[in-house]
């Protein structure tokens, strides 16, 4: 990265008036998603677990799955965009992030313990 800063300062050095970019992007851009919802999954297992043996019940399957409940009002992806610093005179390019919010919603089928 410390060569594309160089290059815009060589550019903006040049008498360019406005210097945009660089963009960054996914490969894959629903892999961010994929992995976050693996991660909701997991967690909401955990957490009926721990729910139905402090009732003295034990999971046994699973009735029914939303990968998407209420998906109008939270959106998919908070993005955090990457971009330049100047320090010392120069142009430092960083990577963006990207966080991924994923709400799940899981009914699952219990039996007494």
């Amino acid at each position: 990265m410390a060569g594309l800063g160089r290059l815009i300062d060589a550019v903006a050095d040049a008498g360019a008036d406005d210097v945009f970019g660089p963009e960054f992007s996914f490969t894959d851009p629903s892999q961010g998603g994929v992995l976050a919802t693996r991660a909701a999954l997991a967690d909401a297992r955990r957490r009926a677990d721990d729910a139905a043996a402090q009732l003295s019940l034990r999971i046994t399957g699973i009735q029914s799955i939303d990968l998407n409940p209420i998906a109008d009002e939270f959106g998919g992806s908070d993005d955090s965009a990457g971009g330049g610093a100047l320090e010392e005179g120069r142009t430092r390019v960083s990577p963006g992030r990207e966080s991924f919010f994923s709400l799940v919603r899981v009914v699952y089928a219990v039996v007494p313990a």
